[in-house]
């Protein structure tokens, strides 16, 4: 099911944003939002949310060949620079 198929993604991606300290912000739906870098600064940064998106699109690419759901398709969006406010 959807579901499931969520589930699993949202799962492995979890694992990829523990594992790199990228702090998940939330997920609605189909939407998976993260941020590199804060609470505590980082100087790489912007590389380790480029290695997480490279590692989110192998998890789509496994899901694709294990045929059990429909195929899926991404879209990834980066933005580095300031944060204001913090």
């Amino acid at each position: 099911t959807l579901v499931e198929m969520l589930n699993h993604l949202y799962s492995s991606f979890d694992k990829i944003t523990d594992d790199l300290k990228i702090e998940k912000i939330k997920s609605i739906g189909d939407s998976y939002e993260c941020i590199s870098g804060l609470p505590s600064n980082a100087e790489n940064h912007a590389e380790v949310m480029i290695q997480a998106c490279f590692k989110f699109v192998d998890i789509i690419h496994a899901t694709n060949s294990m045929k059990k759901y429909p195929p899926l398709h991404c879209r990834i969006g980066v933005h580095s620079g300031p944060v204001f406010g913090m």
